[in-house]
């Protein structure tokens, strides 16, 4: 329970990798189910930091605490279908989901504020998008090579973005 830093990349392309168990008492990091989770006290956040990318679970359900979905750490999760993030989430970092080529949908959920760039990069069979009402960040890099994306809706009241059903403006 002594580790006080893991890297962005220190689990990248190990595709055999299905959990990551972090020692009861380690102040910094945590997992549940196997999953990697980093408690940011400089920010007061609880990040969401790497899903084995090995796992075999065709869907994932964020957990109600995390507010951040971290710098690739769903990268290249290749088993995932389909992701529903808690209303916690407000933030989605860069490269967050880049490479999950078999994701067929994301739930966003009721709290989510921020995508940064290349989040989803190559999500090749992601095929709609719901923006909820409280987006009011989003890169436009954030959905490149997502080839079969045929359909962008806005909830209600958001003030930052408006769809015509295909495409997304601002």
């Amino acid at each position: 329970h002594s580790i006080t830093y893991v890297g962005h990349d220190t689990f990248k392309d190990c595709t055999s990798l299905q959990a990551i168990n972090v020692a009861n008492g380690n102040s910094i990091y945590y997992s549940v189910d196997g999953v990697l989770f980093f408690k940011n006290s400089y920010m007061g956040t609880i990040e969401l930091f790497k899903y084995p990318e090995g796992r075999v679970d065709r869907s994932y359900t964020v957990p109600d605490s995390v507010s951040v979905i971290s710098h690739k750490a769903l990268y290249h999760s290749y088993k995932l279908q389909e992701v529903k993030l808690s209303d916690s989430v407000q933030t989605i970092d860069y490269t967050a989901f880049q490479g999950c080529k078999n994701l067929e949908s994301i739930d966003f959920g009721n709290g989510l504020q921020t995508i940064e760039g290349n989040s989803f990069m190559y999500c090749s069979k992601l095929k709609s998008l719901d923006i909820p009402e409280t987006l009011s960040k989003l890169e436009t890099s954030s959905f490149l090579f997502c080839e079969s994306l045929e359909s962008i809706t806005v909830a209600e009241g958001n003030s930052r973005f408006f769809s015509d059903g295909v495409g997304l403006y601002e």
